[in-house]
């Protein structure tokens, strides 16, 4: 009986997530990857599930790559906030430091519940500065990458 009510709380965020994805991306349209990729840990990161899925870890894979060679770590962050400011339930700061380690990875972005991205190196500096970012180039890195890691 659980199970479908934790179901249905889950596609609500999501939803709500999903809701405002297409004026966000219209306003930052550099977040593409990670409005795309992130939403995959969601169920995790506010307590839905107790581990996170194959597909949230390959994509936290994903965004780390962009972090160190494609979009920097202070945009991934920026975006990161964009996409999660303002949703309940909130992230849950557990489960936050929790995720490398379950996802046996190495994250080249910070996560956690009070970011400030602001204090990040990187070229990224602002809102403004965020259009010169070129997206299909990012995307074309992470098709590379993603091939070069399933080769691996």
């Amino acid at each position: 009986m659980t199970r479908p009510i934790v179901f249905l709380i889950f596609l609500l965020v999501v939803s709500r997530l999903d809701m405002p994805h297409q004026s966000k991306l219209a306003q930052y349209p550099v977040c593409e990857p990670v409005f795309e990729y992130f939403p995959d840990c969601l169920a995790f990161l506010v307590g839905f599930y107790y581990k996170p899925t194959k597909i949230c870890c390959r994509h936290v894979d994903k965004l780390s790559i962009l972090a160190k060679h494609g979009l920097g770590p202070r945009t991934i962050c920026f975006c990161i906030q964009v996409s999660v400011k303002g949703t309940l339930p909130r992230l849950l700061a557990s489960r936050i430091n929790s995720l490398p380690i379950m996802c046996h990875t190495h994250l080249s972005f910070p996560i956690s519940d009070s970011m400030d991205c602001n204090k990040l190196s990187g070229d990224v500096e602002g809102d403004a500065e965020l259009s010169y970012i070129d997206v299909p180039n990012i995307w074309n890195l992470l098709s590379m990458s993603t091939f070069q890691i399933s080769s691996i």
